[in-house]
């Protein structure tokens, strides 16, 4: 790589910067699993997302939005718990953080399925899967996803926990 950098002269004449890279004369192999296309919603299944963090929460309901899930949102584990025993609506899986103010998303899992058996969940965190299962925030074997995800892994993740037999 070369980079040239060119000082005007005067005033009012500008400056210049050229980048020359190096031209790629390999063939560039493409993943198979990259051109696969979203896994969406089998049609009018729902899903709570609960999560704390207004971009994440947004970013969520966006993706799953436009794989064709209805989708309803939630700041917290108390206005979550609210919406599971006040809508009538069925909800086929709620997606939440674990750690967040309040209840944790474990201490909400746990009332969910009081209130909803056949409920499934998918917990979420920024941290690493022992981190949260050593520190009791979480029981070995439950689905869970590490913060940041993919479309293409949240899409694949989301429809396998659907697709499991109910419990």
């Amino acid at each position: 790589m070369i980079i040239q950098f060119r000082r005007a002269a005067g005033v009012g004449e500008g400056t210049t910067i050229k980048i020359y890279l190096p031209r790629l004369i390999d063939r560039v192999e493409i993943d198979d699993d990259e051109m696969q296309p979203l896994v969406g919603s089998a049609g009018g299944e729902t899903i709570l997302v609960v999560e704390d963090d207004k971009d994440v929460r947004s970013y969520l309901t966006d993706v799953l939005r436009n794989l064709g899930y209805d989708v309803i949102a939630s700041s917290d584990a108390q206005s979550a718990n609210v919406l599971l025993v006040q809508m009538d609506r069925n909800i086929d899986l709620m997606l939440t953080d674990i750690v967040m103010p309040g209840k944790n998303g474990k201490q909400l899992g746990d009332e969910a399925l009081r209130l909803r058996p056949n409920l499934k969940i998918i917990y979420m965190t920024g941290y690493s899967r022992n981190a949260v299962v050593h520190q009791g925030r979480l029981d070995p074997g439950v689905d869970l996803i590490q913060k940041p995800i993919s479309q293409a892994d949240l899409a694949a993740r989301i429809r396998k926990a659907l697709d499991k037999s109910p419990r």
